[in-house]
Protein backbone atom coordinates (compact mmCIF):
# COMPACT_ATOMS: atom_id res chain seq x y z
CA UNK A 1 0.00 0.00 0.00
CA UNK A 2 2.86 2.54 0.69
CA UNK A 3 4.56 2.00 -2.60
CA UNK A 4 1.14 2.66 -4.07
CA UNK A 5 1.01 5.67 -2.07
CA UNK A 6 4.18 6.91 -3.63
CA UNK A 7 3.27 6.59 -7.11
CA UNK A 8 0.88 9.06 -6.63
CA UNK A 9 2.19 11.46 -3.97
CA UNK A 10 5.63 12.12 -2.75
CA UNK A 11 6.71 14.99 -0.12
CA UNK A 12 10.47 15.83 0.08
CA UNK A 13 11.64 18.99 2.58
CA UNK A 14 14.34 20.07 4.09
CA UNK A 15 14.28 20.15 8.50
CA UNK A 16 12.26 23.50 9.18
CA UNK A 17 11.08 24.00 5.55
CA UNK A 18 7.47 22.71 4.45
CA UNK A 19 8.70 21.42 0.82
CA UNK A 20 6.99 20.52 -1.99
CA UNK A 21 4.35 17.99 -2.78
CA UNK A 22 5.12 16.34 -5.85
CA UNK A 23 1.74 14.14 -7.34
CA UNK A 24 1.89 11.03 -9.65
CA UNK A 25 5.87 10.89 -10.07
CA UNK A 26 5.09 6.99 -11.16
CA UNK A 27 1.66 6.72 -11.86
CA UNK A 28 1.46 4.93 -15.13
CA UNK A 29 -0.89 7.86 -17.68
CA UNK A 30 -3.07 5.08 -19.07
CA UNK A 31 -4.13 4.41 -15.56
CA UNK A 32 -7.24 6.23 -14.43
CA UNK A 33 -7.30 7.01 -10.58
CA UNK A 34 -9.29 8.75 -7.57
CA UNK A 35 -7.21 9.34 -4.64
CA UNK A 36 -6.98 11.27 -0.87
CA UNK A 37 -3.75 11.40 0.89
CA UNK A 38 -2.34 13.40 3.57
CA UNK A 39 0.71 15.00 3.41
CA UNK A 40 2.59 17.33 6.10
CA UNK A 41 1.66 19.79 8.04
CA UNK A 42 -2.11 18.77 7.74
CA UNK A 43 -2.44 19.22 4.26
CA UNK A 44 -5.01 16.61 2.48
CA UNK A 45 -4.86 16.56 -1.59
CA UNK A 46 -7.77 14.90 -3.50
CA UNK A 47 -8.03 14.42 -6.76
CA UNK A 48 -9.02 12.48 -9.95
CA UNK A 49 -7.25 11.80 -12.67
CA UNK A 50 -8.28 10.26 -16.02
CA UNK A 51 -7.77 9.35 -19.76
CA UNK A 52 -3.66 10.85 -18.80
CA UNK A 53 -4.99 14.60 -17.77
CA UNK A 54 -5.39 15.83 -13.58
CA UNK A 55 -9.39 16.23 -14.01
CA UNK A 56 -10.30 17.82 -10.27
CA UNK A 57 -7.95 18.42 -7.57
CA UNK A 58 -8.44 19.94 -4.06
CA UNK A 59 -6.15 21.39 -1.87
CA UNK A 60 -6.62 21.61 2.15
CA UNK A 61 -5.59 23.86 3.53
CA UNK A 62 -5.15 26.59 0.27
CA UNK A 63 -2.01 27.81 1.37
CA UNK A 64 -0.66 24.40 0.38
CA UNK A 65 -1.48 24.94 -3.31
CA UNK A 66 1.32 26.73 -4.27
CA UNK A 67 3.55 24.07 -2.97
CA UNK A 68 1.67 21.03 -5.05
CA UNK A 69 4.00 20.28 -7.91
CA UNK A 70 2.47 17.98 -10.57
CA UNK A 71 4.87 16.01 -12.36
CA UNK A 72 2.72 14.90 -15.58
CA UNK A 73 3.70 16.11 -18.60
Amino acid sequence: MIGMQEMVMQTHALPGQRGKIRLLPAWPKERDLDFKLHAPYKTVVEGKFRSGKMSRMKVTPKQRQGDVVSTLG
